[in-house]
């Protein structure tokens, strides 16, 4: 186990689990989920969670783990030599994997819009909407250091 602190760039697994609220019961109901239930067994779901996806990385890539600490476990048998380009690789498939500019919201933002509308007169309004979601902070990237604004 490692003491070291975490660097940008240093290799993990961050997931998040979604649970639909509304579920089909056997009677043919749909009914919502318990939410008191829910959260007084949250840490337990995630508990499961986290060894779950801990066995299946370390059967998946063929490597051995530490032991779990708050969810956490170390890969044992990477040198901290071996860690740049672990990190490198890393950010190269982040990289690849998260486009998400203005062009893509706005792409998505036209695609919305009924066919029968004339794209040339709405382009201007749509401009004006999707640079307010970017400037708004309601949308987000997964890669925060690309700034939207500076499509121009």
């Amino acid at each position: 186990m490692s003491t070291a602190p975490r660097v940008v760039g240093d290799p993990h697994v961050h997931a998040h689990v979604l649970v639909n609220n509304k579920q089909r019961s056997l009677d043919g109901k749909f009914r919502t989920i318990d939410g008191v239930s829910l959260y007084h067994e949250a840490r337990a779901a995630g508990m499961l969670y986290q060894a779950q996806l801990r066995a299946e990385i370390s059967s998946s890539l063929g490597v051995q783990r530490g032991q779990a600490k708050n969810g956490c476990a170390e890969i044992i048998g990477l040198d901290d030599a071996e860690m740049p380009t672990v990190a490198q690789v890393v950010n190269a498939v982040i990289a690849e994997r998260s486009t998400f500019t203005w062009a893509d919201i706005f792409e998505v933002a036209a695609g919305l819009v009924p066919a029968e509308v004339a794209r040339e007169n709405i382009y201007d309004r749509l401009e004006y909407l999707v640079d307010g979601v970017m400037n708004s902070g309601a949308a987000w990237t997964v890669t925060p250091e690309r700034d939207f604004r500076k499509r121009h």
